[in-house]
């Protein structure tokens, strides 16, 4: 009787290991999930932040020491920067490829300056023309996975 009884102690015991051990590496996955979920967010986030920092930067590289700009319409800019190009360079929105593109040059085409990591939503350029001591400016407007972007470009002479 002894012996019976130890040998379903050991069973039982046995089972609340098993038990145990179940609940332990139940949670250990869903850390783990949770864990790359998170750093994936984490990547989209960088990488939507560094898309958004070279559009700005590329935008505001064009237009410095720009002599003058036009917007034919509000997805269109073109600028006049004798010290970048000899000829008109545009930026303009794409909506089919969601894109914005950028051309320096005739001879070189338009180029994507936004990546498949993004998609663009919207842009806006709105031009403003110099009034007395108050320089040209353009206030540049766009939409990028969600998040809305606002520039203001002043042209100094």
């Amino acid at each position: 009787k002894q012996m019976k009884t130890n040998e379903i102690e050991r069973k039982i015991e046995m089972i609340i290991y098993i038990g145990l051990l179940s609940i332990i590496m139940s949670g250990l996955m869903v850390t783990a999930y949770q864990l790359t979920e998170s750093s994936r967010d984490l990547e989209s986030k960088v990488t939507l932040e560094e898309e958004i920092n070279f559009v700005s930067k590329k935008i505001s590289w064009a237009l410095t020491g720009a002599v003058s700009t036009d917007v034919p319409t509000t997805d269109v800019l073109n600028i006049d920067n004798p010290n970048l190009s000899s000829s008109t360079m545009t930026i303009k929105f794409d909506p089919v490829s969601k894109k914005i593109l950028f051309k320096k040059n005739d001879s070189l085409g338009f180029s994507p300056i936004t990546t498949v990591n993004v998609k663009v939503e919207s842009l806006k350029f709105i031009r403003t023309p110099a009034s007395g001591n108050i320089p040209e400016k353009v206030d540049i407007n766009f939409t990028m996975n969600g998040v809305a972007i606002s520039l203001t470009k002043y042209l100094l002479p």
